[in-house]
Protein backbone atom coordinates (compact mmCIF):
# COMPACT_ATOMS: atom_id res chain seq x y z
CA UNK A 1 0.00 0.00 0.00
CA UNK A 2 1.85 2.91 -0.89
CA UNK A 3 2.37 5.78 1.43
CA UNK A 4 0.25 8.23 1.08
CA UNK A 5 -2.81 5.90 1.12
CA UNK A 6 -1.47 4.19 4.38
CA UNK A 7 -1.57 7.62 5.63
CA UNK A 8 -5.22 8.33 4.44
CA UNK A 9 -6.65 4.80 5.22
CA UNK A 10 -5.26 5.31 9.00
CA UNK A 11 -6.79 7.95 9.37
CA UNK A 12 -9.90 6.82 8.24
CA UNK A 13 -9.69 4.15 11.11
CA UNK A 14 -8.77 6.48 13.48
CA UNK A 15 -11.87 8.87 12.77
CA UNK A 16 -14.16 5.65 12.85
CA UNK A 17 -12.88 4.17 15.54
CA UNK A 18 -13.74 7.88 17.35
CA UNK A 19 -17.14 7.90 15.66
CA UNK A 20 -18.94 4.40 16.76
CA UNK A 21 -16.83 5.46 20.23
CA UNK A 22 -19.31 7.71 21.05
CA UNK A 23 -22.48 5.98 21.87
CA UNK A 24 -19.97 3.29 23.65
CA UNK A 25 -19.15 5.81 25.84
CA UNK A 26 -22.20 7.30 26.46
CA UNK A 27 -23.64 3.67 27.59
CA UNK A 28 -22.58 4.03 30.91
CA UNK A 29 -23.75 7.35 31.67
CA UNK A 30 -27.30 6.39 30.42
CA UNK A 31 -27.67 2.73 31.98
CA UNK A 32 -26.93 4.90 35.31
CA UNK A 33 -29.49 7.39 34.68
CA UNK A 34 -31.69 5.04 33.16
CA UNK A 35 -34.00 2.04 34.07
CA UNK A 36 -33.43 -1.15 31.90
CA UNK A 37 -37.22 -0.13 31.07
CA UNK A 38 -36.09 3.33 29.95
CA UNK A 39 -32.79 1.82 28.27
CA UNK A 40 -35.09 -1.35 26.59
CA UNK A 41 -37.48 2.03 25.22
CA UNK A 42 -34.70 4.36 23.93
CA UNK A 43 -33.00 0.92 21.94
CA UNK A 44 -36.35 -0.14 20.40
CA UNK A 45 -36.40 3.16 19.01
CA UNK A 46 -33.39 3.16 17.38
CA UNK A 47 -33.81 0.02 15.83
CA UNK A 48 -37.19 1.17 14.91
CA UNK A 49 -35.25 4.20 13.18
CA UNK A 50 -32.78 1.62 11.28
CA UNK A 51 -35.46 -0.30 9.43
CA UNK A 52 -36.78 3.19 8.31
CA UNK A 53 -33.29 4.23 6.98
CA UNK A 54 -33.29 0.62 4.87
CA UNK A 55 -36.64 1.68 3.74
CA UNK A 56 -36.16 4.99 2.28
CA UNK A 57 -32.80 4.56 1.26
CA UNK A 58 -33.59 1.59 -1.13
CA UNK A 59 -29.91 0.73 -1.31
CA UNK A 60 -28.73 3.68 -2.91
CA UNK A 61 -26.05 4.94 -0.20
CA UNK A 62 -24.12 1.72 -1.41
CA UNK A 63 -24.69 2.20 -5.09
CA UNK A 64 -23.48 6.01 -4.71
CA UNK A 65 -20.42 4.61 -3.52
CA UNK A 66 -19.71 1.57 -6.04
CA UNK A 67 -20.41 4.01 -8.99
CA UNK A 68 -18.26 7.12 -7.92
CA UNK A 69 -14.97 5.58 -9.48
CA UNK A 70 -17.04 4.21 -12.69
CA UNK A 71 -18.63 7.92 -13.67
CA UNK A 72 -17.42 10.62 -15.04
CA UNK A 73 -16.93 13.67 -12.76
CA UNK A 74 -19.62 15.94 -14.83
CA UNK A 75 -21.70 12.94 -14.45
CA UNK A 76 -21.47 12.38 -10.38
CA UNK A 77 -24.28 15.05 -9.51
CA UNK A 78 -27.06 13.84 -11.45
CA UNK A 79 -26.07 10.72 -10.07
CA UNK A 80 -26.39 11.67 -6.52
CA UNK A 81 -29.43 14.54 -7.56
CA UNK A 82 -32.02 11.39 -8.96
CA UNK A 83 -30.45 9.07 -5.47
CA UNK A 84 -32.04 12.06 -3.32
CA UNK A 85 -35.16 12.71 -5.00
CA UNK A 86 -36.35 8.77 -5.17
CA UNK A 87 -34.68 9.34 -1.65
CA UNK A 88 -37.21 12.32 -0.68
CA UNK A 89 -39.92 10.59 -2.16
CA UNK A 90 -39.62 7.31 -0.90
CA UNK A 91 -39.46 9.18 2.57
CA UNK A 92 -42.83 10.77 2.09
CA UNK A 93 -44.73 7.54 1.34
CA UNK A 94 -43.41 6.07 4.15
CA UNK A 95 -44.00 9.07 6.54
CA UNK A 96 -47.97 8.96 5.43
CA UNK A 97 -48.62 5.15 5.83
CA UNK A 98 -47.18 5.95 9.51
CA UNK A 99 -49.49 8.60 9.46
CA UNK A 100 -52.74 5.82 8.33
CA UNK A 101 -51.53 3.10 10.60
CA UNK A 102 -50.73 5.21 13.61
CA UNK A 103 -52.35 2.78 16.13
CA UNK A 104 -50.68 -0.45 15.14
CA UNK A 105 -47.19 1.24 15.24
CA UNK A 106 -47.56 2.19 18.75
CA UNK A 107 -48.89 -0.98 19.66
CA UNK A 108 -45.83 -2.59 17.80
CA UNK A 109 -43.16 -0.99 18.87
CA UNK A 110 -44.50 0.67 21.92
CA UNK A 111 -43.15 4.22 21.32
CA UNK A 112 -45.17 7.17 21.69
CA UNK A 113 -46.27 8.29 18.98
CA UNK A 114 -44.85 11.68 18.47
CA UNK A 115 -41.68 10.21 18.34
CA UNK A 116 -42.76 7.46 15.84
CA UNK A 117 -42.84 10.51 13.49
CA UNK A 118 -40.21 12.61 14.55
CA UNK A 119 -37.99 9.67 14.08
CA UNK A 120 -38.39 10.91 10.20
CA UNK A 121 -36.35 13.99 10.65
CA UNK A 122 -33.32 12.12 12.00
CA UNK A 123 -34.12 8.95 9.39
CA UNK A 124 -33.53 11.49 6.53
CA UNK A 125 -30.58 12.96 7.86
CA UNK A 126 -28.93 9.85 8.37
CA UNK A 127 -29.31 8.77 4.52
CA UNK A 128 -27.77 12.40 3.06
CA UNK A 129 -25.08 12.48 5.75
CA UNK A 130 -23.84 8.77 5.15
CA UNK A 131 -24.30 9.46 1.59
CA UNK A 132 -22.36 12.45 1.91
CA UNK A 133 -19.47 10.55 3.95
CA UNK A 134 -19.04 7.78 1.45
CA UNK A 135 -18.60 10.04 -1.27
CA UNK A 136 -16.01 11.92 0.61
CA UNK A 137 -13.92 8.56 1.16
CA UNK A 138 -14.38 7.83 -2.70
CA UNK A 139 -12.38 11.30 -3.01
CA UNK A 140 -10.20 10.59 -0.60
CA UNK A 141 -11.04 13.51 1.12
CA UNK A 142 -9.95 12.25 5.08
CA UNK A 143 -9.56 15.74 6.54
CA UNK A 144 -13.45 16.63 5.67
CA UNK A 145 -14.68 13.14 6.29
CA UNK A 146 -12.88 13.25 9.74
CA UNK A 147 -14.60 16.86 10.61
CA UNK A 148 -18.48 16.37 9.75
CA UNK A 149 -18.45 12.97 11.21
CA UNK A 150 -16.70 13.53 14.99
CA UNK A 151 -18.34 17.40 15.03
CA UNK A 152 -22.04 15.47 14.49
CA UNK A 153 -21.38 12.54 16.96
CA UNK A 154 -19.40 14.41 19.67
CA UNK A 155 -22.37 17.25 19.42
CA UNK A 156 -24.84 14.67 20.18
CA UNK A 157 -23.06 12.60 22.30
CA UNK A 158 -22.79 16.13 24.76
CA UNK A 159 -26.36 16.88 23.77
CA UNK A 160 -27.71 13.64 25.01
CA UNK A 161 -25.41 14.14 28.51
CA UNK A 162 -26.65 17.63 28.78
CA UNK A 163 -30.49 16.50 28.31
CA UNK A 164 -29.85 13.47 30.54
CA UNK A 165 -28.14 13.91 33.02
CA UNK A 166 -28.33 18.05 33.82
CA UNK A 167 -31.85 18.56 32.55
CA UNK A 168 -33.06 14.60 33.45
CA UNK A 169 -34.85 14.11 30.84
CA UNK A 170 -34.65 10.74 30.80
CA UNK A 171 -34.89 8.54 27.70
CA UNK A 172 -36.98 11.28 25.87
CA UNK A 173 -33.73 13.34 26.45
CA UNK A 174 -31.72 11.46 24.10
CA UNK A 175 -33.93 11.36 21.05
CA UNK A 176 -34.59 15.60 21.84
CA UNK A 177 -30.49 15.70 21.00
CA UNK A 178 -30.75 13.08 18.13
CA UNK A 179 -33.65 14.80 16.64
CA UNK A 180 -32.25 18.78 17.80
CA UNK A 181 -28.86 18.00 15.55
CA UNK A 182 -30.23 16.11 12.99
CA UNK A 183 -32.12 18.98 11.50
CA UNK A 184 -28.65 21.60 11.75
CA UNK A 185 -27.10 18.88 10.12
CA UNK A 186 -29.59 18.12 6.95
CA UNK A 187 -28.98 21.88 5.69
CA UNK A 188 -24.97 21.61 6.31
CA UNK A 189 -24.96 18.65 4.41
CA UNK A 190 -26.75 19.99 1.58
CA UNK A 191 -24.67 23.14 1.56
CA UNK A 192 -21.60 21.58 0.99
CA UNK A 193 -22.77 18.72 -1.33
CA UNK A 194 -24.06 21.91 -3.64
CA UNK A 195 -20.75 23.64 -2.82
CA UNK A 196 -18.26 20.47 -3.17
CA UNK A 197 -20.53 19.99 -6.95
CA UNK A 198 -21.61 16.55 -5.50
CA UNK A 199 -24.88 17.91 -6.14
CA UNK A 200 -26.52 20.24 -8.65
CA UNK A 201 -27.82 23.73 -7.44
CA UNK A 202 -30.82 22.38 -9.57
CA UNK A 203 -32.05 19.06 -8.86
CA UNK A 204 -31.72 16.65 -11.74
CA UNK A 205 -33.42 13.48 -12.52
CA UNK A 206 -32.26 10.79 -14.80
CA UNK A 207 -34.14 7.45 -15.61
CA UNK A 208 -30.87 6.15 -16.55
CA UNK A 209 -29.63 6.57 -13.68
CA UNK A 210 -32.39 6.05 -11.64
CA UNK A 211 -32.55 2.30 -13.14
CA UNK A 212 -28.99 1.91 -12.74
CA UNK A 213 -29.10 3.20 -9.17
CA UNK A 214 -32.37 0.60 -8.09
CA UNK A 215 -31.27 -2.54 -10.19
CA UNK A 216 -28.13 -2.64 -8.17
CA UNK A 217 -29.65 -0.90 -4.90
CA UNK A 218 -33.09 -2.90 -4.50
CA UNK A 219 -32.10 -6.30 -4.03
CA UNK A 220 -29.36 -4.83 -1.34
CA UNK A 221 -32.85 -4.00 0.66
CA UNK A 222 -33.58 -7.61 1.63
CA UNK A 223 -29.76 -8.29 2.63
CA UNK A 224 -30.28 -4.75 4.90
CA UNK A 225 -33.42 -6.06 6.55
CA UNK A 226 -31.72 -9.64 7.27
CA UNK A 227 -29.17 -7.68 9.08
CA UNK A 228 -31.65 -5.68 10.37
CA UNK A 229 -33.14 -8.89 11.69
CA UNK A 230 -30.58 -10.00 13.42
CA UNK A 231 -29.78 -6.30 15.32
CA UNK A 232 -33.03 -5.45 15.78
CA UNK A 233 -35.95 -7.48 15.44
CA UNK A 234 -34.28 -9.67 18.66
CA UNK A 235 -35.32 -6.79 20.31
CA UNK A 236 -39.10 -6.65 19.55
CA UNK A 237 -39.15 -10.41 20.49
CA UNK A 238 -37.80 -9.90 23.73
CA UNK A 239 -40.48 -7.13 24.40
CA UNK A 240 -42.83 -9.42 23.25
CA UNK A 241 -41.93 -12.88 24.91
CA UNK A 242 -40.24 -11.65 27.75
CA UNK A 243 -40.25 -7.45 28.92
CA UNK A 244 -39.72 -4.31 27.88
CA UNK A 245 -36.80 -4.15 31.29
CA UNK A 246 -35.07 -7.56 29.29
CA UNK A 247 -34.44 -5.27 26.33
CA UNK A 248 -32.96 -2.78 28.28
CA UNK A 249 -30.38 -5.48 30.26
CA UNK A 250 -29.64 -7.66 26.41
CA UNK A 251 -29.29 -4.21 24.63
CA UNK A 252 -26.86 -2.70 27.03
CA UNK A 253 -25.32 -6.14 26.90
CA UNK A 254 -25.14 -6.24 22.96
CA UNK A 255 -23.36 -2.91 22.73
CA UNK A 256 -20.45 -4.09 24.77
CA UNK A 257 -20.44 -7.63 23.39
CA UNK A 258 -20.24 -5.96 19.55
CA UNK A 259 -17.70 -3.33 21.10
CA UNK A 260 -14.95 -5.18 19.02
CA UNK A 261 -16.99 -4.25 15.87
CA UNK A 262 -16.22 -0.93 16.29
CA UNK A 263 -12.39 -1.60 15.22
CA UNK A 264 -13.65 -3.96 12.53
CA UNK A 265 -15.82 -1.92 11.27
CA UNK A 266 -12.99 1.22 10.69
CA UNK A 267 -10.51 -1.50 9.05
CA UNK A 268 -13.50 -2.30 6.84
CA UNK A 269 -14.17 1.19 5.84
CA UNK A 270 -10.96 2.40 5.25
CA UNK A 271 -10.04 -0.63 2.81
CA UNK A 272 -12.87 -0.57 1.13
CA UNK A 273 -11.62 2.67 -1.32
CA UNK A 274 -8.43 0.47 -1.84
CA UNK A 275 -9.61 -2.33 -2.52
CA UNK A 276 -12.01 -0.96 -5.07
CA UNK A 277 -9.00 0.66 -6.60
CA UNK A 278 -7.38 -2.26 -7.29
CA UNK A 279 -9.81 -4.48 -8.46
CA UNK A 280 -10.18 -2.29 -11.57
CA UNK A 281 -7.09 -3.72 -12.43
CA UNK A 282 -7.59 -7.81 -11.19
CA UNK A 283 -4.74 -8.60 -13.03
CA UNK A 284 -1.89 -6.80 -11.08
CA UNK A 285 -4.06 -7.72 -7.60
CA UNK A 286 -1.30 -10.64 -6.15
CA UNK A 287 -4.40 -13.11 -5.35
CA UNK A 288 -2.17 -14.97 -3.08
CA UNK A 289 -1.13 -12.19 -0.70
CA UNK A 290 -4.19 -11.15 -0.66
CA UNK A 291 -5.95 -14.43 0.67
CA UNK A 292 -2.53 -14.58 2.92
CA UNK A 293 -3.74 -11.46 4.61
CA UNK A 294 -6.91 -11.72 5.28
CA UNK A 295 -6.46 -15.13 7.02
CA UNK A 296 -3.78 -13.41 9.12
CA UNK A 297 -7.03 -10.99 9.85
CA UNK A 298 -9.33 -13.77 10.95
CA UNK A 299 -6.83 -15.10 13.21
CA UNK A 300 -6.21 -11.46 14.65
CA UNK A 301 -10.02 -11.20 15.06
CA UNK A 302 -10.29 -14.84 16.69
CA UNK A 303 -7.61 -13.91 19.06
CA UNK A 304 -9.31 -10.43 20.37
CA UNK A 305 -12.68 -12.59 20.27
CA UNK A 306 -11.33 -14.89 23.06
CA UNK A 307 -9.78 -12.00 25.28
CA UNK A 308 -12.57 -10.14 25.31
CA UNK A 309 -14.99 -13.02 26.10
CA UNK A 310 -12.89 -13.98 29.33
CA UNK A 311 -12.08 -10.00 30.29
CA UNK A 312 -15.40 -8.38 29.54
CA UNK A 313 -17.65 -10.36 32.64
CA UNK A 314 -15.72 -10.09 35.12
CA UNK A 315 -16.03 -6.31 34.78
CA UNK A 316 -19.42 -5.77 33.24
CA UNK A 317 -20.96 -4.51 36.66
CA UNK A 318 -18.51 -1.91 37.48
CA UNK A 319 -19.13 -0.68 33.70
CA UNK A 320 -23.35 -0.63 33.39
CA UNK A 321 -24.17 -0.75 36.96
CA UNK A 322 -25.62 -3.88 39.17
CA UNK A 323 -28.97 -3.38 36.92
CA UNK A 324 -27.41 -4.88 34.31
CA UNK A 325 -25.52 -7.38 35.73
CA UNK A 326 -27.18 -9.64 34.07
CA UNK A 327 -25.74 -9.16 30.72
CA UNK A 328 -22.45 -10.42 31.35
CA UNK A 329 -24.16 -14.04 30.47
CA UNK A 330 -24.69 -13.11 26.84
CA UNK A 331 -20.83 -11.11 26.53
CA UNK A 332 -19.53 -14.14 24.97
CA UNK A 333 -22.09 -15.24 22.15
CA UNK A 334 -21.93 -11.38 21.22
CA UNK A 335 -18.29 -11.04 21.03
CA UNK A 336 -17.91 -13.61 18.46
CA UNK A 337 -21.35 -12.80 16.80
CA UNK A 338 -18.96 -9.16 16.34
CA UNK A 339 -15.88 -11.29 15.36
CA UNK A 340 -17.81 -13.33 12.57
CA UNK A 341 -19.28 -10.31 11.20
CA UNK A 342 -16.24 -8.77 10.78
CA UNK A 343 -14.91 -11.74 8.65
CA UNK A 344 -17.96 -11.46 6.35
CA UNK A 345 -17.37 -7.46 5.89
CA UNK A 346 -14.01 -8.80 3.86
CA UNK A 347 -15.61 -11.55 1.67
CA UNK A 348 -19.11 -9.18 1.50
CA UNK A 349 -16.93 -5.97 -0.39
CA UNK A 350 -16.21 -8.18 -3.92
CA UNK A 351 -19.64 -9.17 -3.52
CA UNK A 352 -20.59 -5.40 -3.57
CA UNK A 353 -18.17 -4.00 -6.25
CA UNK A 354 -19.15 -6.66 -8.84
CA UNK A 355 -22.46 -6.07 -8.36
CA UNK A 356 -24.02 -9.17 -7.42
CA UNK A 357 -26.73 -7.84 -4.87
CA UNK A 358 -29.41 -9.78 -6.01
CA UNK A 359 -27.62 -13.37 -5.43
CA UNK A 360 -26.24 -11.91 -2.28
CA UNK A 361 -29.92 -10.86 -0.99
CA UNK A 362 -30.85 -14.22 -1.44
CA UNK A 363 -28.56 -15.71 1.31
CA UNK A 364 -29.01 -12.82 3.63
CA UNK A 365 -32.91 -12.85 3.64
CA UNK A 366 -32.66 -16.61 3.96
CA UNK A 367 -30.40 -16.56 7.13
CA UNK A 368 -32.77 -13.53 8.47
CA UNK A 369 -35.63 -15.83 8.37
CA UNK A 370 -33.71 -19.07 9.82
CA UNK A 371 -32.57 -15.91 12.20
CA UNK A 372 -36.18 -14.92 13.33
CA UNK A 373 -37.12 -18.72 14.14
CA UNK A 374 -33.78 -19.65 16.35
CA UNK A 375 -34.34 -16.33 18.03
CA UNK A 376 -38.29 -16.79 18.78
CA UNK A 377 -37.35 -20.50 19.95
CA UNK A 378 -34.29 -19.51 21.83
CA UNK A 379 -35.79 -16.88 23.82
CA UNK A 380 -38.89 -19.11 25.36
CA UNK A 381 -36.20 -21.54 26.05
CA UNK A 382 -33.06 -19.37 27.75
CA UNK A 383 -33.90 -15.88 27.69
CA UNK A 384 -32.36 -13.05 26.55
CA UNK A 385 -29.31 -15.50 26.50
CA UNK A 386 -31.05 -17.53 23.69
CA UNK A 387 -31.43 -14.34 21.67
CA UNK A 388 -27.09 -14.08 21.84
CA UNK A 389 -27.26 -17.43 21.08
CA UNK A 390 -29.39 -17.61 17.70
CA UNK A 391 -27.42 -14.33 16.58
CA UNK A 392 -23.83 -16.23 16.84
CA UNK A 393 -25.65 -19.27 14.95
CA UNK A 394 -27.05 -16.75 12.09
CA UNK A 395 -23.64 -15.05 11.62
CA UNK A 396 -21.58 -18.25 11.27
CA UNK A 397 -24.13 -19.47 8.89
CA UNK A 398 -24.13 -15.79 7.06
CA UNK A 399 -20.73 -15.67 7.29
CA UNK A 400 -19.95 -18.71 5.05
CA UNK A 401 -22.64 -18.77 2.72
CA UNK A 402 -21.30 -14.99 1.86
CA UNK A 403 -17.75 -16.46 1.26
CA UNK A 404 -19.02 -19.27 -0.91
CA UNK A 405 -20.82 -16.40 -2.86
CA UNK A 406 -17.50 -14.31 -2.60
CA UNK A 407 -15.28 -16.51 -4.20
CA UNK A 408 -17.55 -17.30 -7.26
CA UNK A 409 -17.53 -13.89 -7.91
CA UNK A 410 -14.22 -13.06 -7.74
CA UNK A 411 -12.14 -16.30 -7.17
CA UNK A 412 -9.25 -16.23 -4.95
CA UNK A 413 -6.70 -19.24 -3.59
CA UNK A 414 -8.22 -19.65 0.26
CA UNK A 415 -7.19 -23.44 -0.15
CA UNK A 416 -4.34 -23.67 -2.22
CA UNK A 417 -2.91 -20.68 0.09
CA UNK A 418 -2.15 -23.78 2.74
CA UNK A 419 -0.20 -25.47 -0.19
Amino acid sequence: MPEKLFKTASIYIVVEFLNKSVPFILLPILTRYLTPSEYGLLSLFTVYIYILVILCSLGLSSSISVNYHQLHKSSISIYNSTSFIIIFITWVILLLITIAFKKVLVEFTGIPFFWIVMAYPIVLTIIYFLNYMNLLQMKMKPIRFSFFQLTKSFLEGGLSVFFVVILLRSWVGRLEAMLIISIIFFFVIIYFMVKDKLLPKRMYFSKKYAKDGLSFGLPLVPHQISYWIKTGLDRYLIAFLLTQQAVGIYSAGYQVGFSIFILVSAINQAIIPYLYEKLKNQDEIDRYKLVSLTYKYFLVLIALGILMSTFIPKVLTIFLGKNYAEASNIIPFLVFSAVVHGMYLMVLNYIFYFKESKKLAIITFSTGLIHVFLSFQFIKLYGIQGAAIASLFSYIITFLLTWRLSNKVFPLPWFNSFK
